[in-house]
């Protein structure tokens, strides 16, 4: 055994006998990423601290926003020994995948702004379709398979605008902005331009963001498993649309991971999935995958579903959550809209969580409880749903497929 692994099993096991966290990591909005991360000298970045833990040790963020994707590198070993990232009891943590916008023009009873490529980073949402890119294209005989059962709305973009934290809808055309809160985009040669109607309000006067980032909190790294994540406010990302075939993206979710427990959250204004437990981006031993607990979070606004996974999600625990207010915009959808949608599972047991307002247009999906293709020995108990626009709760295809 090499001398690194001896030290890494020796914290483990000191870990496990005193049942406290190996390190406390601190992070607030007064600290600095050269800062050594505790109490007194904290981090200023999640992210930063993300890529410090180590297994046994807790991340403690302090209020504030934070406006960043959250990409941690390592897992915990085992129960006793997991990474915990927790807002500070008592305190409004939020992790934010949009940035604010100045310098609105008027034109009549609209507002436009230009902005470049280079605002948005690494990927521009509003130059992006909605359609997953790990699409299988013309490969299929089935053309809805090739969009990854999205039916409508196939010409909408990963980008968002909110004012004051309420998110406009997206119009294919500029015919569409008559209508108050909503926005049409053009892009050409490196540049954006959003044309938005906010109805009476002043862009310039109140807080108007864009979404820039796909993810809050999510590892690139696929296969991570004992994390728990607590406590923090997930808000506005650019997620893809995430059908079973291919990755599915999230504004959180383990990418394939394991042991992972999602509590006390609440996530708002993911584009197309708030949690996702489903495909990872990558290699994932799927024999380790899943046994995750999410319980006690509120997914609110998602414009795909609450809560989706295929086969990663497998002996997983689903409980006490509220799902709410999905696809409530209706600006796209299809055969992936639910409350909560699973693929391929295996003795997840999902109860006790109150699920109202699902949307879709009329013929295409929006059920509440979707399980649908190879799912055995799911349990589906206690669970309240309401107002949901297709089915409370659907079984599909199941066993066998």
């Amino acid at each position: 055994m090499k001398f690194g692994t001896l030290v890494l099993c020796g914290i483990t096991l000191m870990i496990m006998a005193s049942g406290a966290p190996a390190r406390e990591i601190w992070v607030a909005k007064t600290g600095s990423d050269a800062n050594d991360g505790d109490q007194s000298a904290p981090y200023l970045t999640i992210n930063h601290a993300a890529q410090q833990a180590m297994p046994g040790d807790r991340v403690t963020v302090r209020a504030g926003t934070y406006r960043e994707w959250v990409k941690p590198v390592l897992g915990g070993l085992s129960e006793s020994s997991r990474i915990t990232y927790r807002a500070a009891p008592g305190e409004d943590v939020r992790i934010i995948g949009s940035e604010p916008v100045t310098g609105w023009e008027r034109s009549g009873n609209l507002w436009q702004v230009t902005l470049p490529d280079s605002f948005f980073g690494d990927m521009n949402p509003f130059s992006t379709s909605i359609r997953n890119p790990d699409e299988i294209g013309e490969s299929s005989d089935d053309p809805a398979r090739e969009w990854g059962w999205l039916m409508y709305g196939r010409w909408a973009h990963l980008g968002d605008v909110y004012l004051d934290g309420e998110g406009l809808t997206e119009q294919e055309t500029s015919e569409g902005l008559s209508a108050p809160m909503t926005w049409h985009v053009t892009s050409e040669q490196g540049q954006t331009t959003i044309t938005a109607n906010f109805g009476d309000a002043n862009p310039n006067a109140a807080q108007v963001e864009v979404n820039v980032r796909p993810h809050a909190f999510f590892p690139v790294t696929p296969g991570l498993g004992y994390i728990t994540v607590r406590g923090f406010k997930m808000l506005n990302t650019a997620t893809w649309w995430a059908p079973p075939i291919v990755f599915q993206p999230g504004a959180i979710g383990p990418n394939g991971g394991h042991h992972w427990i999602i509590e006390h959250n609440l996530v708002r204004h993911a584009k197309t999935v708030c949690i996702s437990l489903g495909n990872p981006s990558g290699k994932a031993d799927v024999t380790l995958s899943g046994r995750h607990i999410v319980r006690h979070n509120i997914l609110h606004k998602c414009g795909q579903a609450g809560i989706a996974g295929q086969r990663w999600n497998s002996y997983s625990h689903i409980h006490d959550n509220i799902i709410e207010q999905i696809n409530y915009r209706n600006e796209f959808g299809g055969y992936e809209t639910a409350g909560i949608k699973f693929h391929h599972a295996t003795g997840s047991l999902i109860e006790h969580n109150f699920i109202h307002d699902v949307s879709s247009t009329e013929g295409f999906s929006g059920h509440g409880i979707w399980i649908d293709f190879k799912n055995r020995d799911i349990r589906i108990t206690r669970n309240v749903l309401y107002r949901v626009s297709g089915i409370s709760i659907y079984m599909e295809a199941n066993w066998g497929g």
